[in-house]
């Protein structure tokens, strides 16, 4: 489903990742995040307890939106369902990897140092994909 341009854009380093989950009452909450890109889908890992995962259980349709770093007018946005695995030894597993991307070599002493995390895996499955690759106004 995703094209090698947006994989390309999802792979690079330093990009944050724009997760929206649906609040209760309908209302958009937006968080920034680090993400990692596995095949067609990406994958976040975030506290068990947090809202993201509350508004997820609830109502599994998200957002997520990924821009350049270096060009904010060049982004992907992904719209689709998001699964949760709550798994704190593998979600302390897919941490290192996600972490490897935005720290690298500091990454596996500050994923030791988070000992036993109650966690749980954000897998976003995109339904809809849109790339968007403008230049800055002139």
């Amino acid at each position: 489903m995703l094209t090698d341009a947006v994989r390309d854009l999802l792979d690079l380093p330093q990009t944050f990742t724009h997760l929206c989950t649906l609040l209760p009452g309908g209302a958009p909450q937006a968080t920034v995040i680090w993400h990692r890109r596995e095949g067609d889908t990406l994958r976040i890992v975030t506290g068990a307890s947090a809202l993201k995962v509350r508004n997820i259980q609830r109502d599994p349709r998200v957002s997520v939106t990924v821009a350049h770093p270096e060009n904010a007018y060049h982004f992907v946005q992904l719209r689709g369902r998001a699964e949760l695995l709550l798994d704190g030894p593998a979600s302390l597993a897919e941490m290192r990897l996600i972490a490897r991307r935005y720290i690298g070599e500091r990454a596996d002493a500050w994923v030791d140092a988070m000992g036993a995390w109650d966690a749980a895996i954000i897998t976003v499955h995109p339904e809809r994909v849109s790339l968007f690759a403008e230049q800055e106004p002139a």
